[in-house]
């Protein structure tokens, strides 16, 4: 348009130097300029516009793409935390196992002798009974007293009744003995589980160590000493059950750190308004690249097949929640020490009460 109007509309001096058929000659090459630059402005124009368009259907194809990529890992989040929680579970399972497999063995011999002398004492029964009967029916018979002497004969020589005299005490105080310690065996599972309590609680610690440790008795008896050294606790609020799951786990895993015969060493006190549980053993200790490893899911040094790795992952959030610490100590060949810290009453068991 410039070089067109400076041909068309210029100054009358350009025009009058130029012939007719030049100028018609500039006319048309200033037209055709003109036209192609304006075709490279709408060029440009439909480059910027397609750009655009295809910016747009770009980011969409991307949107969609994000989208569906988004969808994919919500759905790996959703199978992982239930790949996760069926390993916490399989975990649980594991230790209820082993749990049940002690608790069998130590139910076993009283239960054992139990049902021995019951069968004995149904045969000194059936010696009693048979007594008792001929003294009922034949008593108003002539002769009674040799029907009587007859039978005590017999009675004496198919069951030795001086004998039955003296073990049937023997029996009925070795029944209730064994009775016991069944009562003891479910009391102390019902003290381990706690599971009438769901909330937090003031509970006595030792309560929870001593039933533990009965319950890992045949893991621990004719193999290794435990030493006690429990001081002066408070009673702690704690979900009790939680509580004693760590104990479980820490005691149980100090018992398969001994080779052969072995000690554990169980430290309860009081410091600054905190409990503080240490369970040592001197056992195989845990090599020091593995020290900062153990507490997360799913590490284990235990061969393949022998555990999750979740136990002591669990233990530590367990311990976080009631507001706590769990640190560790260990030394190769000479054993390792947990050292749990708990306050007295966990932030988040006031927060409870508060709402209640």
């Amino acid at each position: 348009n410039t070089l067109y109007g400076m041909l068309i509309i210029g100054p009358a001096v350009g025009r009058a130097s130029l012939r007719e058929e030049d100028l018609a000659i500039f006319r048309i090459l200033a037209t055709q300029a003109a036209i192609t630059i304006e075709n490279n402005r709408y060029i440009e124009k439909t480059r910027r516009l397609i750009k655009q368009v295809t910016e747009a259907e770009t980011r969409e194809k991307y949107v969609k793409e994000l989208e569906e990529k988004n969808r994919t890992l919500q759905q790996l989040y959703r199978d992982l935390q239930e790949a996760q929680t069926q390993l916490i579970q399989s975990e649980k399972m594991a230790s209820l196992g082993q749990l049940v497999a002690g608790i069998a063995h130590e139910l076993n011999n009283p239960i054992s002798y139990v049902y021995a002398n019951m069968k004995e004492l149904q045969n000194y029964i059936a010696a009693i009974t048979q007594l008792l009967k001929v003294l009922k029916e034949e008593s108003s018979r002539e002769d009674f007293e040799r029907r009587l002497k007859q039978t005590i004969t017999e009675l004496h020589r198919k069951y030795d009744l001086d004998f039955i005299q003296q073990d049937i005490q023997s029996l009925i105080q070795e029944s209730i003995v064994g009775s016991q310690r069944v009562k003891n065996v479910v009391q102390n599972l019902r003290n381990f589980s706690r599971l009438d309590e769901a909330e937090f609680k003031a509970v006595d610690l030792h309560e929870g160590l001593e039933s533990t440790l009965l319950l890992l008795n045949n893991e621990i008896k004719n193999r290794i000493t435990v030493h006690k050294d429990y001081g002066k606790l408070p009673r702690v609020h704690c979900h009790p059950g939680h509580i004693n799951q760590v104990f479980m786990n820490l005691l149980h895993n100090a018992t398969q750190a001994i080779e052969g015969k072995g000690n554990i060493w169980i430290t309860t006190r009081k410091l600054n308004g905190d409990v503080i549980i240490e369970i040592r053993d001197d056992g195989r200790g845990i090599p020091r690249e593995h020290l900062n490893k153990i507490f997360d899911p799913f590490f284990t040094t235990k061969p393949v097949g022998s555990g999750t790795g979740l136990g002591l992952s669990i233990s530590y959030n367990i311990i976080k929640e009631h507001g706590g610490t769990i640190e560790v100590e260990s030394e190769v060949g000479k054993g390792t020490t947990f050292r749990i810290k708990l306050p007295e009453r966990p932030k988040n068991s006031l927060e409870k009460e508060k709402e209640k």
